[in-house]
């Protein structure tokens, strides 16, 4: 191995180890605002928190009142719906093995 290639390889692992202990510190900062999402609506001790960093419209949104879930639906209806969705999607070509045509 020559000094270059050395140093290729050192740099290279370095930027994915950046790389990785950057998404783990984004991870947790998903995380945590979750948390404190899920906190903010248990209505326990409600959490006056000025120092959440929500995307800007999630405020309005949790101000707006809670989200009433959709109507439940029947089994035949969610099978139409997949039925629909299958036949509306292209086929994808057949795959066939090495040397074959």
């Amino acid at each position: 191995m020559t000094r270059e290639e050395y140093e290729r390889r050192k740099r290279r692992i370095e930027e994915e180890t950046r790389t990785a202990v950057e998404l783990v510190e984004a991870s947790g900062r998903v995380q945590l605002r979750a948390l404190e999402l899920v906190w903010m609506t248990s209505g326990e001790d409600s959490l006056d928190a000025p120092f959440l960093l929500l995307p800007s419209g999630a405020r309005d949104a949790a101000e707006a009142g809670p989200v009433r879930p959709a109507p439940r639906r029947s089994v035949a209806e969610i099978e139409e719906d997949v039925r629909t969705v299958s036949l509306a999607k292209p086929k994808p070509p057949l795959r066939r093995g090495f040397g074959q045509s």
